[in-house]
């Protein structure tokens, strides 16, 4: 959470951030290859929104996880100026699969998703990776995994 804290204050003391204002959007799937290229020029970040696709009462949305992801991620994005990727609308649900319409990942599949989508990123020149994590069973997971000190 502090890097995200960081993240968002930076739109007031980083200049070159304001210099990758250029693109045409801060949403990585809007951008063309050429958009990116010329981004990662200037800055190597990238928010990756990641939220459930699960129940949330008989009222409430079941994307809510996800669209609360996305709407953080690009507010982040806006702020700062760094690309937001797509959001990943999945993660671990299996307690809500007696609910209609919940999706769900292993958490060894959700790992490998985050991982591989990393490395691709990470392939075509960003270095820092901003994971915007809105349910709290993936990210205590995720934090058990990369620091099993926790």
């Amino acid at each position: 959470m502090a890097s995200i804290n960081r993240l968002v204050n930076a739109e007031d003391n980083s200049e070159h951030l304001l210099q990758c204002s250029d693109l045409s959007s801060i949403r990585l799937n809007l951008c063309t290859w050429k958009e990116v290229d010329q981004y990662l020029t200037c800055c190597k970040g990238i928010i990756l929104p990641i939220g459930s696709t699960e129940q949330h009462g008989p009222t409430g949305a079941i994307g809510t996880d996800a669209l609360t992801s996305e709407a953080v991620s690009l507010e982040i994005g806006r702020r700062t100026k760094i690309l937001v990727a797509p959001v990943l609308s999945y993660g671990m649900a299996e307690h809500h699969l007696g609910f209609a319409g919940t999706m769900s990942l292993q958490p060894e599949t959700l790992l490998k998703v985050i991982h591989d989508l990393v490395l691709s990123l990470v392939r075509h020149g960003f270095e820092k990776i901003f994971c915007c994590e809105w349910s709290w069973r993936e990210c205590c997971y995720m934090q058990s995994c990369i620091s099993p000190n926790l």
